[in-house]
């Protein structure tokens, strides 16, 4: 019940977080598409293309352009709650939240199984869940 539990309030804060981006605050660029609400990898080509039509009608020729795709996986993994909490403090948001995170990031444990091979109960003390 407690995974449920977790699982409706990690939404709730997802959408509050993903309200307060999309609301003309700083917390993410308007570059970053992925994971938002709306968006699209559409929106991530016009995007491109606005920018490239940008620096061809302003530059002089000959022009080069590079593109760079980031994909990055697992960095969540490694989120250190303490830094994070840092990085919340600083984007200003509502130390109710804080206090959340700070309470759904503690006391985690791990415990892996491979081919009927259970490992002992492990703390998990990086990582976002």
């Amino acid at each position: 019940m407690l995974n449920n539990i977790g699982k409706v309030l990690e939404k709730i804060y997802a959408t509050r977080l993903g309200y307060l981006a999309n609301q003309g605050t700083r917390l993410l660029s308007n570059t970053q598409i992925g994971c938002r609400r709306q968006r699209s990898a559409v929106d991530t080509c016009l995007l491109l293309l606005h920018h490239i039509q940008h620096q061809r009608a302003t530059k002089k020729k000959p022009l080069v352009t590079s593109t760079v795709f980031l994909d990055i996986k697992g960095t969540f993994d490694h989120v250190k709650k303490p830094q994070l909490l840092q990085v919340l403090e600083k984007l200003g948001l509502p130390a109710s939240f804080i206090r959340w995170v700070h309470t759904f990031m503690s006391e985690r444990k791990i415990q892996l199984a491979f081919e009927g091979q259970v490992s002992e109960i492990l703390a998990l003390d990086s990582g976002v869940p």
